[in-house]
């Protein structure tokens, strides 16, 4: 019970804290916060911490990547698995997102998929706040995620054998995207 109750008291602070940030990850952090995947991937974390297992990043660090954008300005959301990643977008323009957002020496995949629960909870909280964003997804882990709600957001697939070239000329069409804020102007 005393388990439970640290749980439900961390949502709640979580909760609290994204229900009045200045931006509009409100509306779409706090339906993820309040989801029983949400709940389950608590259990998860903190059943590890217990035990003495260590994630990273630590407890307190696994949102800094929403404190440190503002949804308004994002236009490109990349969710991506293990290192497969566009790295190093120099813009507030791009938020990337690696599935899982914590890891441990013993069992990621369970981090993975429990995850993957979450982040498509948020995804389609992003996608019914109607605020247009490009999402990407790179990588074999992520190839079933996407908007379930509404089809009316770009979505494109990249797949983790991608070679360096196409991967550059991806690259490319999301800074053309950025710069000419055109989202239908992907073309992979």
């Amino acid at each position: 019970m005393a388990q439970e109750n640290k749980i439900e008291g961390t949502i709640n602070k979580l909760i609290e804290k994204y229900s009045t940030v200045k931006d509009s990850w409100a509306h779409s952090l706090v339906p993820m916060l309040q989801h029983k995947s949400f709940k389950t991937l608590m259990e998860f974390l903190m059943g590890l911490l217990d035990k003495g297992v260590s994630f990273t990043p630590g407890f307190k660090s696994i949102f800094q990547r929403f404190d440190d954008a503002d949804l308004n300005n994002v236009k490109v959301i990349v969710i991506y698995s293990g290192e497969e990643t566009l790295h190093n977008f120099k813009t507030d323009e791009v938020l990337e997102l690696r599935v899982p957002f914590t890891s441990d020496s013993t069992r990621s995949d369970a981090h993975s998929f429990l995850w993957k629960n979450c982040i498509q909870v948020l995804i389609d909280s992003i996608i019914y706040s109607k605020i247009k964003k490009v999402f990407v997804f790179v990588g074999k882990d992520v190839e079933n995620m996407g908007p379930t709600k509404s089809k009316s957001h770009s979505c494109y697939y990249i797949p983790s054998d991608i070679s360096e070239e196409e991967l550059e000329a991806v690259k490319f069409s999301i800074n053309v995207v950025l710069e000419n804020n055109k989202f239908d102007m992907l073309d992979w």
